[in-house]
């Protein structure tokens, strides 16, 4: 066989490299086309998705874009109770003690010498509460992009007003001024329905209503045994009883759950129309994966992957948006049933994981807890109004009705059903127990015949037992903390 010249060799050879270097760039380059043709289908099915999900907002005629939530007009600010609330909290004096127990109820009447005092420098900040009673409202706030930075209005400034007046209102009972004392806590209820506003409502706007609606039915817990009664032990009537007609108008207000549902829908709204806002805000670059400013590396990085922070913004707003009905729904479980299981897991922490769902690992956060203390503050409101049903029939005739049907239709037009009832069953009524208690199942759905449970604290357990009612307001409560050195 002939040998190859040198030449010839090293020509072949270079012929040989060049014919694989040509295929290899063929080769990357089919493989790079193939990626943008993947990245654009992946693109527009995500935008699609996305899409998708304004348009079933939009045709169910619920708000998804920042521009739904508009409100037109305002209201001058000589009929506008946020003004008033306004003022109120400027007006707020602090007590002049470090003293935890302040807010309890049973501190007016154990210690009447430091929270007497505390209540009379802030008569001003009551006769505003009572003003804004009533009045139309508007916060001044508006929904702009990035909602995430939304401004809403001051909840613990809310709470400071919502916590005076419920110490004013045990302060007026303690005192015998009952009419006084139930006028207060209507006041305080007044404040939970005006934080309800669709331009500044989300989940911990409708956590901060629970709160303060919570304040509201402690007390009346505490006061409904002995409304409009002699006391006990003296004899003696109280110096202002409260008119029967405004016990009235307190069990329709507390059976009427139009404002605290549509607390809970507006909650679920805004929340969900700040999900698809970040989702844009980090696809667009005007925030980083921590929602945050957005770095050059970040944006270069949202760019290449948009599809996916696309989608899992999609799954998240599908997700949230079952909770806006599981919670105007009849009972907690059928609430319940209307929620898919969550396909997140929050205890898997790899990098990868957390990169293919940042949305929902950096942003939204299930507000299934959420929902449980909803159906709560519903079961509460219906035993507290309830027990001044009862209270008003004991006084016409001398004792508590042997079952909660006889309260029908003088005192209550229907026994309020238990909202943790999977069957919708009636509250649970124990009136010759010791103490005797109204109930409800709670989040198991389980009737456990109103059994409770105390923890070593002094308080009850509320996840593993019943919800009680104390109809003698003796309900276990820890001890009262020390008061403060001088």
């Amino acid at each position: 066989m002939d040998k190859v010249p040198e030449d010839q060799r090293t020509l072949l050879e270079e012929k040989r490299r060049h014919r694989v270097l040509k295929r290899t760039v063929r080769a990357c380059l089919s493989f790079v086309l193939l990626l943008i043709i993947v990245r654009v289908i992946w693109g527009l099915y995500s935008a699609h998705l996305l899409q998708a999900e304004i348009e079933r907002c939009h045709d169910a005629g619920e708000p998804i874009l920042i521009e739904d939530f508009a409100i037109p007009g305002s209201v001058p600010d000589a009929d506008n109770a946020a003004i008033v609330y306004g003022q109120a909290s400027v007006a707020f004096k602090k007590a002049e003690t470090s003293w935890f127990s302040l807010d309890d109820v049973r501190a007016p009447s154990t210690h009447p010498e430091i929270v007497h005092p505390y209540v009379e420098k802030n008569e001003e900040v009551l006769l505003l509460l009572r003003k804004a009673r009533g009045m139309p409202i508007d916060w001044g706030s508006r929904y702009t992009s990035p909602m995430i930075n939304a401004i809403l209005p001051s909840l613990s400034g809310q709470r400071q007003l919502a916590k005076l007046a419920r110490t004013a209102a045990m302060t007026s009972f303690s005192l015998g001024d009952q009419s006084e004392a139930i006028e207060t806590l209507f006041d305080l209820l007044e404040i939970s329905v005006h934080l309800n506003s669709p331009q500044n409502q989300v989940l911990i706007t409708h956590l901060v209503i629970i709160a303060i609606e919570s304040l509201a039915i402690e007390s009346l817990e505490f006061m409904t045994p002995t409304l409009v009664s002699h006391d006990k032990e003296s004899g003696q009537k109280p110096s202002v009883p409260v008119g029967r007609d405004r016990i009235q108008d307190l069990i329709r207000a507390l059976l009427d759950e139009e404002s605290i549902r549509s607390s809970w829908k507006n909650a679920v709204f805004s929340e969900r129309a700040a999900i698809l806002d970040t989702t844009r805000q980090v696809v667009s670059g005007g925030l980083g994966l921590n929602i945050g400013p957005a770095t050059m590396m970040e944006k270069v990085f949202v760019k290449a992957f948009q599809p996916m922070f696309e989608l899992d913004g999609a799954r998240s707003i599908r997700h949230i948006g079952h909770y806006s009905e599981a919670g105007l729904e009849s009972s907690y479980s059928a609430g319940q049933s209307l929620i898919p299981e969550f396909e997140v897991s929050f205890d898997n922490t790899s990098a990868t994981y957390d990169l293919a769902h940042i949305m929902q690992t950096q942003l939204f956060f299930s507000p299934s807890r959420a929902l449980v203390l909803h159906f709560r503050v519903l079961a509460s409101r219906r035993m507290a109004a309830t027990a001044l049903a009862i209270r008003l029939y004991e006084l016409d005739h001398g004792h508590r009705p042997a079952s909660l049907a006889e309260l029908v239709p003088t005192y209550i037009q229907a026994v309020p059903s238990d909202p943790f009832s999977p069957e919708n069953k009636p509250l649970g009524y124990l009136p010759e127990a010791s103490p005797p208690i109204l109930y409800s199942v709670n989040r198991d759905g389980f009737d456990n015949d109103g059994v409770y449970i105390v923890l070593q604290s002094g308080k009850l357990d509320r996840e593993l037992s019943d919800l009680p009612f104390f109809l003698n307001g003796d309900r276990p409560r820890q001890p009262l903390q020390a008061l403060p050195e001088e």
